[in-house]
């Protein structure tokens, strides 16, 4: 899937095979797609792949809207696939999860750690404080509905109110809640006039009438049509305010940092590289030496950043040749697509002790790409004795 990303069938092949692995055994799996950076854990004999396969195959929430959202809500976040997902369509955004079922809130925890802008809280939701007890299940703990009332054998958590998760998570609003939370909506949505409701920008809501008749009925009712427009995107239903009050209108694209200094971990690959100590290494979190290959090497000494972009449209970094007596170094920096389609380049030659900026310049780009930085001798120089060549602070924006 690396090699064909846009392969649908071969996509769907792989979430049956993931489908077929987990229904015949027990304990935890992961899988491992494209977009992502970090697996996604599963549990085997659960509704967690399907769960899976709505999100990331069947594209449950990539609903088109008006605006960016800062803060993100997620109700029902199960084991997170959802969270995930806004976390890489939306990477500067903050993201609250709310799950009340145990076993499936480890999961999400799980899921979630490699993403720092990501909180979660282990309560359930309704529409005053409460404890709640599982009432009905429909397709498993995915589909679990809690009820305010007796505990049933055993199973209880604690619910709060929107305005408090807000409050705990010290958000003075939230733009975005997607909400899957089997039928508790017709008691969280009970009060058309909950503040709330009027910093919100948009609703993903997928409602449950099979469970609890009138829940759809009870979240139009909170909506204005004058304000919000409303439309179904699948079988998720879309409540979007016509001229959104804190969403970021076309904001800048975030900053990609290619050497992470950070707890999440960003693949990258070295390719050509002389196994020595001085190859290749990193240093001040954010740069590194890549050394060039001697002449007589066919192929000069490569890093590979495979990254999921969002409309950058430079590259920046500095080049530095930190050597002593030592031949001149050519350094050069690539944009190209995963078919190998090369979107913008540049390259520099520097002499010992020099140290240059570039910034390379192209069209908005999205969807997977490689950033490749290459060294090798300069033509005609016949020794990369001392060549320590260094790229500082590559990144995108």
């Amino acid at each position: 899937m690396r090699r064909a990303p846009g392969d649908q069938s071969l996509r769907q092949a792989y979430f049956s095979l993931l489908g077929r692995v987990a229904a015949a055994t027990t304990g935890l799996g992961w899988a491992v797609l494209p977009e992502l950076s970090h697996p996604l854990f599963f549990r085997h004999g659960s509704t967690d792949v399907a769960s899976m396969v709505q999100i990331f195959l069947q594209q449950r929430y990539d609903v088109p809207l008006k605006a960016r959202p800062r803060r993100i809500l997620d109700l029902g976040a199960y084991v997170g696939y959802a969270a995930v997902h806004f976390a890489q369509r939306f990477p500067d955004a903050k993201i609250l999860c709310v799950e009340p079922m145990v076993a499936a809130f480890r999961v999400l925890l799980l899921n979630t750690l490699p993403y720092p802008n990501i909180i979660c809280r282990n309560v359930g939701v309704w529409g005053h404080a409460a404890r709640l007890s599982p009432h009905t299940v429909l397709e498993g703990e995915a589909g679990m509905y809690l009820s305010d009332g007796v505990e049933q054998g055993g199973i209880s958590c604690d619910a709060q109110t929107i305005a408090t998760l807000l409050q705990s998570a010290e958000w003075p609003h939230v733009d975005l809640i997607k909400c899957s939370i089997a039928g508790a909506e017709i008691a969280v949505f009970a009060d058309p006039k909950s503040r709330w409701l009027n910093t919100l920008d948009a609703l993903l809501i997928v409602t449950h009438d099979d469970i609890v008749s009138g829940a759809s009925h009870a979240v139009e009712a909170c909506f204005d049509p004058v304000d919000i427009a409303q439309s179904v995107f699948g079988e998720v239903a879309v409540f979007e305010r016509k001229l959104p009050f804190h969403a970021l209108l076309d904001p800048a694209a975030p900053e990609i940092v290619l050497i992470n200094p950070g707890v999440t971990v960003s693949p990258f690959f070295v390719q050509d590289v002389d196994p020595v100590p001085w190859g290749f290494f990193t240093f001040d979190g954010t740069s590194c030496q890549l050394h060039p290959n001697s002449p007589t090497v066919e192929r000069p000494a490569r890093l590979i950043f495979p990254r999921s972009l969002s409309g950058q449209s430079r590259a920046l970094t500095w080049v530095m040749h930190a050597g002593v007596q030592s031949s001149p170094v050519r350094f050069l920096l690539r944009i190209e697509t995963e078919d190998g389609r090369v979107v913008a380049e540049t390259s520099r030659t520097l002499v010992e002790g020099c140290k240059e900026p570039i910034e390379l310049e192209f069209e908005a780009a999205f969807g997977r790409h490689r950033i490749i930085l290459q060294t090798e001798m300069a033509p005609g120089h016949p020794s990369n004795r001392n060549a320590w060549a260094r790229w500082l602070n590559p990144r995108l924006a």
